[in-house]
């Protein structure tokens, strides 16, 4: 502001006798007639002299995305609440499309849930084969001020890691998609998986790690992260199980969306731009007396899904959409809406809440996952080219292609070619309509410690997998057959 009334002052140099210089200019100068003028860095929430309001960042990072919040008139909010609450015909207000829109309100609340100690460190996963109309979903509800919707909806999981969690980072208090994660070989899915490991801990703990001076602390604020982030993909996340109980993943298969509906909206995504400018309103004049209301119950709330699931990070998400139930039906209520539709809307989303609560706690209280692993390995052994298993090393090596791996019947032992029978056991469980979660290093460590399998401890760390003698000498997962057949027999009622 000084700058622009005083073009003639500047600061020259960054010593103190620059900065006193500068200051006796601006001293001497009459700044009555300067206005206060409030910018943030970041898009979001920011409180200035107790007003809190919503900004849209001024960082270079925005420049490219033209990111603008439309003003709404009062007199139409009814209209624009009803035209962006169609978005759940994409999904025929099924119980994934009801999650995934009431979701979508939930990052312009955090600001508002966080002062009552009350959060969201889940990530959406819309998991589906490739044609089921995921991202073109998800991309009318992300980064939805964006007007460059073209690259700025939606991020790719292979970007570089520091441009994701730029990106993450910026767009606080927003909705964020990170797109298209697969599991087929090559160094784009190890980065992929990386990405998604890492993003999914940096929500969790509410901040990207990192090391940081202890002469800057503002850069832990910089790294914070108050958005919902969802991600998209065909295959499970093979990750660690910390970053599994992370998730809340919403299955997605032919039918769930409705291309020609999407389509219709995808010609009119400003219907969903002027949505989310009215709830930011909303929020702006009512947001703190709204959630200090609705917080109430959260408890009650608690205790109810707590008895519904054992698992402590869904019943946290579940309580925190329960209450995001309550906090949209009080927002249609500002827009004038029908009684009736409130409360329809309310039972709709309720009930979609516990069904997709309860068919993540199903897949979390399937057998362990070495149990898993060796049940669909011994169900896909032999049941077509390359999964035969040779008789002995000098076979195998004769027609590697052919198998997947030998027996060692001397000393009782199956060597395999451990990531072939992940792909294996993956596609086995897919078939089955279930999901394969679990990543090759927590297999590897699981079977080695539970002494299913064979390896060793040396001063350059743990050997997981043995070299063959024969052939290639690739390294192969070693399983101890008498082992393995015991404990298939043991758990047989848990896995048929």
């Amino acid at each position: 502001m000084i700058h622009k009334k005083f073009g003639d002052i500047f600061l020259s140099g960054n010593d103190t006798d620059g900065l006193e210089e500068y200051l006796s200019e601006v001293y001497r100068r009459d700044i009555s007639g300067l206005m206060p003028c409030n910018e943030s860095d970041k898009t979001g929430w920011l409180t200035i002299d107790g007003v809190t309001k919503y900004f849209v960042g001024k960082s270079p990072f925005y420049a490219k995305m033209g990111m603008v919040i439309p003003n709404i008139d009062k007199a139409s909010i009814s209209q624009i609440f009803l035209d962006g609450f169609e978005f759940r015909d994409i999904g025929h207000k099924n119980h994934v499309i009801e999650i995934l829109w009431l979701a979508a309100h939930i990052p312009y609340t955090l600001f508002w849930l966080r002062q009552y100690n009350i959060d969201f460190r889940s990530v959406l996963f819309l998991r589906g084969k490739t044609g089921t109309y995921k991202t073109s979903v998800v991309s009318l509800l992300s980064n939805v001020f964006a007007r460059n919707r073209k690259e700025h909806a939606c991020i790719r999981l292979t970007s570089t890691a520091a441009y994701i969690q730029e990106y993450i980072v910026h767009l606080k208090d927003n909705f964020v998609c990170l797109d298209d994660f697969s599991n087929t070989a090559g160094a784009n899915n190890k980065l992929a998986l990386q990405n998604a490991e890492t993003v999914i801990r940096a929500v969790g703990d509410g901040i990207f790690s990192g090391k940081m001076s202890v002469k800057d602390y503002s850069q832990a604020r910089d790294d914070a992260v108050r958005c919902l982030v969802t991600l998209t993909g065909e295959d499970e996340l093979r990750l660690g199980q910390s970053s599994l109980l992370r998730l809340l993943i919403l299955p997605v298969y032919d039918g769930t969306f409705d291309k020609k509906i999407l389509a219709k909206y995808q010609k009119d995504p400003k219907r969903f731009v002027d949505y989310f400018a009215c709830f930011i309103a909303f929020l702006a004049e009512h947001g703190d007396n709204i959630v200090k209301k609705c917080s109430e119950n959260f408890e009650a709330y608690r205790e109810y899904y707590a008895s519904v699931v054992e698992v402590p990070r869904l019943v946290d998400a579940a309580t925190t959409l329960r209450m995001m139930i309550d906090v949209v039906s009080v927002f249609a209520n500002y827009c004038s809406i029908d009684e009736n539709f409130i409360t329809e809307y309310g039972q709709r989303a309720s009930t979609a809440v516990v069904s997709i609560i309860k068919g993540n706690y199903a897949n979390e209280k399937t057998a362990a996952p070495e149990i898993r692993y060796l049940y669909a390995l011994a169900q896909s052994l032999g049941t077509s080219f390359g999964t035969n298993i040779a008789p002995d090393e000098e076979t195998y090596v004769e027609n590697e292609s052919a198998h997947i791996g030998f027996r060692d019947d001397k000393k009782n032992l199956l060597w395999l070619r451990f990531e072939d029978t992940m792909n294996l056991v993956s596609r086995y469980y897919q078939k089955q309509g279930q999901q394969w979660l679990t990543s090759s290093k927590t297999i590897k460590e699981i079977l080695l410690k539970n002494e299913i399998s064979v390896g060793k401890v040396t001063d350059k760390g743990t050997e997981y997998l043995c070299r063959a003698k024969k052939g290639t000498r690739k390294r192969m997962l070693v399983l101890k057959v008498d082992v393995v057949e015991k404990i298939l027999e043991e758990n047989k009622g848990d896995l048929i």
